[in-house]
This record gives structure tokens, sequence and C-alpha cells, in this order.
């Protein structure tokens, strides 16, 4: 980026669909379905890297109560990666040359296929809720999987729904009308 303090300089936006069942006993089971784009080294003066990518999750989960939770789920990605030169793109030799110079070669030379699992475990307070997820990611490479990397997150939300209305207050349907 050079001399550039951009804030945001990756993303990646998804679009998820998620089925979910509740059954007897605590027991749950969801399925999300998802699409994602993204761009990496936004604002980068020499190429624009493009990503997109579509999931599948199943999940399996247990309520202990109607405050403590916990997940297993597996996250099944296929992703793609498009390169962009703003050196001369109408030269393929120099198109190539900056594929090299950036090393790229390799994310564009096929499409990557990821296996996620992770469990996640929650805990819902009055309007907040606390969840730790560990997630493991493997890549696929010619029919093996090789282990990229584990990590543990933290995520804090609060519903101002209830927070602000009480909390009793209770999240209202997604009503559509035209």
């Amino acid at each position: 980026f050079g001399e550039s303090d951009r804030f945001i300089k990756d993303y990646i936006w998804d679009n998820e669909l998620i089925l979910y069942r509740k059954q007897k006993g605590g027991i749950y089971t969801a399925l999300n379905l998802g699409l994602g784009v993204g761009e990496l080294g936004l604002g980068n003066s020499y190429y624009k890297l493009g990503l997109n990518r579509q999931f599948i999750q199943p999940t399996l989960g247990y309520n202990f109560s109607n405050k403590t939770y916990i997940t297993l789920s597996s996250r099944l990605t296929r992703l793609g990666y498009n390169f962009k030169s703003f050196v001369d793109s109408n030269n393929a030799y120099d198109v190539s040359m900056s594929k090299l110079f950036f090393n790229v070669n390799d994310l564009l030379s096929q499409d990557h296929y990821l296996f996620e699992p992770a469990l996640t475990t929650g805990y819902t307070f009055d309007f907040i809720k606390l969840e730790f997820q560990y997630l493991q990611i493997l890549k696929s490479h010619k029919r093996k999987f090789s282990l990229l990397e584990g990590n543990l997150s933290t995520t804090l939300s609060i519903n101002f729904n209830k927070f602000f209305k009480g909390k009793n207050a209770k999240v209202e349907k997604l009503r559509w009308s035209l």
C-alpha cells in the first residue's frame, strides 16, 4: 500500500440462507448455504485481487438450557480468485510477468476447496450473547487435506431490541410487504 493508510485493506461479504430445525430434548440441526465475494489488497495500485466463494455448512447443536449451547459444524467451501493487473493489461507478456512478480499463479491456477470443522459454545445473558469458537481449516490438494491453521475466536453480540425495550422484549419476525 506504500504510504496509504486505508482503514479497509481486505474484505469478504457473505450472504447466507440458514435452514434450521429444533428437535425435542434440546437438539437442533441447521444447514447454511452461502455465497461470498471479496477483494484482497484493496487500494493496491498495481493489481486487483478478487475472490468468490460458495459454501455449505451442516450443523448439529445442543441447548443445555435456554442460556447455554454447544454446536459442531463443518463448512465445505469452494474458493476462487481473479486477478486484474493495472500494468499494461493489453499485453499478455506483461500480465503474465505481473502474475509471477506478485506470486499469484498458485492462487489463480485452480479452485481451492476447504474443509472447516468448528466447535462453538455460547452463553446468553439478558441482552448479551458471548460465543467461543475453535475452527480448524484444512485445504484439499490432489485429494489430500493439509492443515492450514487453527483459530480460536470470541464474539460478543448485543440484542439492542432487548437492551432498549427491556429483557422481556420479543424479537419481531421479519415481515414481507409489497
